[in-house]
């Protein structure tokens, strides 16, 4: 008998791509932060504790013995961890420093368990403050399983809107070979924002070379108001020269989108020889 097929909605198959594309989070864990740095990095090798696994002080040689590294700075401070285990039957996740968890920690850091992230700020803390869990979190371990384990704080973004280099070329076209100008100041510093620079009267356009101190800076250069995004180490596109003095401004914004620094080459191009 030869099959029949159904016409398939449009809806079921949606529903069914997104079932397929579902990511399991766990109960109480975030999704991955953009922009975070890492502020400890471990490997822990789940040991058994009585009725949770992981790692406990005074259990099996405790913390220092299940981590790769059991202790990290935050803002000067050194924390040791003395417990980081599981309860399988209720999921609790329990995390535990070797001092109380101050206000400022609890609010900025989130504990990465494997591709799950459990803020501090979640958490119900105890045991004289020292002491962060997280219930129904899913998780469940088992003697000798490895687990990546880490603590993120959110990056600041920079504020830093420097250059850390300034060139310019000039050429007799557009499309022509561009050669390098001599700028004055000859020495580039961050602080010197302002450049000169001459042509003669047959070179017509001139490309500008800016280089930002910050890689996650974005900088753009022209004449006047009309300004173009350009890659930080790259040229500009051609800019034509007009007789004379012509500034060209180079814009660099900071990584938080608000910090700004303004570069100006002024080229002067030569008049004509009259014979």
């Amino acid at each position: 008998m030869r099959a029949s097929f159904l016409p398939r909605s449009p809806l079921l198959l949606l529903a069914a791509a997104l079932v397929a594309l579902a990511v399991f989070v766990a109960p109480g864990a975030q999704p991955a932060q953009a922009q975070t740095t890492t502020v400890w990095s471990t490997t822990l090798t789940a040991v058994d504790s009585g009725n949770n696994f992981g790692c406990v002080a005074g259990s099996q040689g405790g913390c220092a013995a299940a981590l790769t590294d059991n202790d990290f700075t935050y803002q000067g401070i050194v924390y040791e961890v003395t417990r980081i285990s599981v309860i399988p039957s209720t999921g609790l996740l329990l995390f535990k420093l070797n001092t109380a968890i101050p206000a400022g920690l609890k609010s900025a850091l989130t504990l990465n368990v494997g591709n799950n992230q459990f803020p501090l700020a979640d958490a119900t803390v105890a045991a004289g403050d020292t002491q962060a869990s997280w219930s129904n979190t899913g998780l469940g371990w088992s003697v000798g399983d490895t687990v990546q384990l880490s603590l993120t704080a959110p990056r600041t973004a920079s504020s830093d809107a420097d250059l850390s280099g300034l060139t310019a070329s000039s050429s007799t076209s557009a499309s022509g070979t561009f050669s390098a100008l001599t700028l004055s100041p000859s020495t580039f510093a961050a602080a010197t924002t302002a450049y000169t620079a001459s042509a003669e009267n047959d070179r017509t356009h001139v490309k500008i070379t800016p280089t930002t101190s910050d890689s996650n800076a974005t900088v753009e250069v022209g004449k006047g108001s009309s300004l173009t995004a350009v890659t930080s180490g790259s040229a500009s596109g051609a800019i034509a020269l007009s007789l004379g003095a012509n500034a060209i401004t180079v814009k660099v914004t900071a990584e938080n989108g608000s910090t700004t620094k303004t570069y100006t080459v002024t080229v002067t191009r030569a008049a004509p020889i009259v014979s």
